[in-house]
């Protein structure tokens, strides 16, 4: 059918409608790139699909083919040695069990709806690593410590360095005699390092490095020396952490 026959028809619009009734970007695009067959056979098959999809509809109300995401641009990345984040690997991981649940779905039905789980058959049986990254990956995207042996270990390490480094400066500023030199007797972190607002005139009553000062200049962030190779510990973990 020609262009100017399939304008006449008003086919986009037809297009339009059906793409609105989609429930993600690669439904969409399939709606919105569809064309009518002049091959009978194409057309009884499709006919026959969409009949059984209209039933599908009406007996399995309960039935939620969602759950996953659009993550061709993932997985061109991935192919091209590219590292995912957290999130994009758990996106993968929802991918992959909405998937099997799909597949599982019409695989126990398949004498009812033949054409639809001829498709669900085709998608690729990926259990293991779709359990592999849900066991590891949380939703926000974090990886859990036992995601590897090296991880937990890591993570247990920065977990005790920043504590002692806390109650190293916890102790410092609750000191009464330290009271007078810092701008407030509190803990803060600047740049991943734990420090402590000392007042500018006494900045050589508490040695160590600073790290930050106010707009006025009137208080200094700084990293008192006892626990700067702490602080530096703390950051080759955090990079371990990331690299792992």
């Amino acid at each position: 059918m020609d262009a100017k026959a399939l304008a006449r028809l008003e086919f986009h619009k037809i297009r339009q409608r059906l793409a609105a009734a989609t429930g993600s970007p690669l439904g969409r695009e399939h709606a919105e790139a569809l064309c009518p067959s002049t091959d009978e056979t194409v057309i009884a098959r499709l006919q026959e699909e969409t009949a059984e999809a209209t039933r599908l509809h009406r007996l399995e109300p309960s039935f939620e083919p969602y759950g996953w995401h659009d993550i061709r641009e993932v997985l061109h990345r991935a192919a091209q040695g590219g590292i995912l984040d957290g999130i994009s690997l758990y996106q993968v991981g929802e991918t992959l069990a909405a998937s099997s649940r799909i597949r599982k779905f019409f695989a126990a039905r398949k004498a009812h709806y033949p054409l639809l789980s001829g498709v669900a058959e085709k998608i690729a049986d990926l259990r293991e690593l779709e359990r592999r990254i849900l066991r590891t990956v949380l939703p926000g995207g974090e990886v859990q410590d036992n995601a590897s042996t090296e991880l937990a270990g890591i993570r247990s390490r920065l977990a005790r360095a920043r504590v002692e480094i806390k109650e190293v400066l916890e102790r410092f500023v609750r000191l009464p005699s330290n009271r007078k030199y810092l701008q407030d007797a509190l803990v803060t972190i600047r740049e991943g390092r734990y420090v402590v607002p000392v007042k500018q005139e006494y900045r050589k009553h508490v040695p160590g490095i600073v790290h930050d000062q106010s707009a006025s200049g009137s208080t200094l962030i700084i990293a008192p020396f006892p626990v700067v190779e702490k602080n530096n510990l703390v950051r080759r973990l955090e990079t371990a952490e990331r690299r792992e």
